[in-house]
């Protein structure tokens, strides 16, 4: 008979091994991330002899048979094109933890309906139990439903369970956006430690650009000339496979661009580079390797918000990535063009630069109540 041999990897994760020896081909074996695909293996070779071959025809013939929920899931994520293999595990990871296991998950797609696909959502949890956050429902319900659009592009099936499982609105998110002012921007700069990191928020806050992208920033990337001084994006930090972190390509096509800076920028930013080589990248840990995003939000941005609440600077508790969010808002509050901003933030569309805008603030929506004052 087969055994399964699970470990634990580096970064945490479980690595399933299904262990045989074949009457054909000796001793063999086939390591799996999920314990279900692991079993499967096991229990097709169980079935057959311990022969591989065997096992694989019995897979195909049970593979015409009518997918489950998790059939397709798997299906659709193996097949995803344009994202990179750390987001692939991480969709991976989210499903194991969350639909392996469950009726979901062994219900034929083809016969579920939405209110299965309801009932799994109201019954996912938080490691430590509580109901988990409507984010988190929104995040697994979008990959099933992606794996619904997956079977009706392949023309297989027709009706997605999943679309609107999470209803309209009597589900509302459970956090609203944080709008970062100019005052509490500069806070953050002015008061984070170890102060070498001000000269990073201080760019994100000036520049709008994305995490992976600052990180990424060599020497050669920046055109220091006073007031003409510009920062060149065209490579990013994105998470690998098994938690890796790889350099590549900057999120979406028109992400790759110029993004001019101010002088006084300019001018921290030459200090800061003075004597390095072409190469070096601008922001590093304190051992000169590659800043990630784990360990800058346990050790700086965490304390650093603590601190800000504390002394009632901030009233909420901010995202990283809201430091964007609020250079948008501020620059389209300025009265600076839409397109200038989308260019300046690499937004694909004048939409998602205008839809950043209407979550962050309802200032339009003060002007329309002051304009039927009647």
């Amino acid at each position: 008979m087969a055994t399964i041999r699970t470990r634990t990897r580096k970064d945490g994760s479980a690595a399933h091994t299904v262990v045989w020896r074949d009457p054909d081909l000796g001793l063999k074996s086939r390591t799996f991330t999920t314990q279900q695909r692991a079993q499967d293996l096991k229990d097709f070779l169980d079935a057959n002899s311990n022969s591989l071959k065997l096992a694989t025809q019995a897979k195909k013939a049970a593979d015409r048979r009518a997918p489950t929920v998790a059939d397709i899931v798997e299906h659709h994520l193996t097949e995803l094109i344009g994202i990179t293999e750390g987001t692939r595990g991480n969709y991976r990871r989210l499903m194991e933890r969350h639909l392996e296991g469950t009726q979901l998950a062994t219900t034929a797609a083809e016969d579920a309906v939405r209110k299965d696909v309801r009932g799994w959502l109201d019954g996912i949890t938080t490691k430590s139990g509580d109901p988990a956050s409507w984010k988190t429902r929104a995040n697994l319900v979008a990959i099933v439903s992606a794996a619904y659009r997956t079977q009706a592009r392949e023309g297989k099936m027709t009706a997605n369970p999943a679309e609107g499982a999470l209803g309209k609105d009597i589900d509302l998110p459970d956090r609203e956006p944080v709008l970062l002012t100019v005052d509490q921007l500069k806070a953050l700069r002015e008061r984070v430690t170890p102060r070498g990191y001000a000269l990073l928020i201080w760019t994100l806050t000036a520049t709008g650009m994305r995490w992976g992208e600052a990180i990424a920033l060599r020497v050669k990337d920046l055109r220091l000339n006073g007031d003409r001084s510009v920062i060149h994006v065209w490579q990013a930090f994105k998470r690998g496979a098994n938690g890796t972190v790889i350099l590549g390509t900057p999120k979406t096509r028109r992400s790759s661009r110029l993004i001019s800076i101010p002088a006084d920028l300019a001018d921290a930013l030459a200090d800061r580079t003075r004597g390095h080589s072409p190469d070096d990248l601008v922001f590093t840990n304190s051992a000169g390797g590659v800043l990630t995003s784990s360990r800058f939000h346990r050790s700086v941005w965490h304390p650093l918000v603590d601190r800000l609440i504390e002394d009632g600077t901030l009233t909420e508790r901010p995202w990283v990535r809201e430091i964007r969010n609020a250079h948008c808002t501020h620059l389209l509050q300025a009265g600076v063009r839409v397109d200038v901003v989308q260019k300046r933030l690499g937004h694909e569309s004048p939409a998602t630069t205008l839809g950043v805008y209407a979550r962050m603030t309802q200032e339009d929506d003060y002007a329309a109540a002051a304009a039927v004052d009647w």
